[in-house]
């Protein structure tokens, strides 16, 4: 699914020779003349195979979002580095069923990755990926503004995230919010969501990471505080 200016154009068909001789080609030649907002692929790998032999310019893609549902780490990057990477705001990503298909440690030593504002992770399975993620968002080139939401019913995560940042919690509401001291240039806001028919059990739904200054106005605390699941801003 392709969407610009706010009108959303789907590309689908199950004749294998008419997406690879007329969907793919066209998807080739929207992305190199057009700027998209949305780009969406579960097909990836069929898809870049056949698009290669059809890429003209040399411009990159202006993509405010990429929504990357299939497909390895190798064919992310080979998406992204042909994108023009200050005009990318969100990048949404389902962990695959086998770690090693996308590994965290790689997507996040991609260059320029760090001026991304948004990343989502679904289907997440890993608590070790939540605090990864968290790792990344507390080095120093990542930007105040940046979020990270993740969405996952994994048992222990939350325990487990908690627990690796326990020495730099400033303050915590129990299953609401947590605030985690940085420097002195920033800190994190984690707000969470937890699963309401799994009591006891320590995981949650979602949860959003928020790279903040390292002091908050009343207004601007209580804005994450209110934070509702269920309204999430994907601009």
């Amino acid at each position: 699914m392709i969407e610009d200016g706010g009108e959303h154009y789907f590309l689908k068909s199950n004749d294998a020779k008419y997406i690879s001789e007329t969907l793919y080609p066209l998807l080739a030649y929207v992305l190199e003349n057009t700027n998209i907002h949305w780009f969406q692929s579960e097909n990836f790998p069929c898809m870049t195979k056949v698009m290669l032999s059809h890429f003209k310019n040399v411009v990159p893609y202006n993509l405010r979002r990429i929504m990357f549902l299939g497909g390895s780490y190798k064919q992310f990057k080979w998406l992204f580095n042909r994108c023009a990477t200050d005009s990318i705001a969100t990048i949404e990503l389902c962990q695959p069923e086998n770690e090693r298909d996308f590994p965290i440690e790689e997507f996040i030593r991609i260059p320029s990755i760090g001026d991304i504002k948004t990343f989502i992770i679904n289907g997440l399975k890993s608590p070790t990926v939540a605090t990864r993620m968290a790792d990344y968002c507390i080095a120093e080139n990542v930007k105040i503004g940046t979020q990270l939401k993740l969405n996952t019913m994994v048992p222990g995560t939350f325990d487990k995230f908690i627990s690796t940042f326990k020495n730099r919690i400033i303050r915590m509401i129990p299953d609401k919010l947590v605030e985690i001291g940085i420097n002195s240039e920033k800190r994190i806001i984690l707000n969470l969501d937890r699963v309401n028919n799994m009591p006891g059990f320590g995981c949650f739904e979602l949860f959003v990471l928020s790279v903040v200054p390292p002091v908050l106005s009343k207004e601007e605390f209580e804005k994450y505080t209110k934070f509702n699941a269920g309204k999430m801003d994907y601009h």
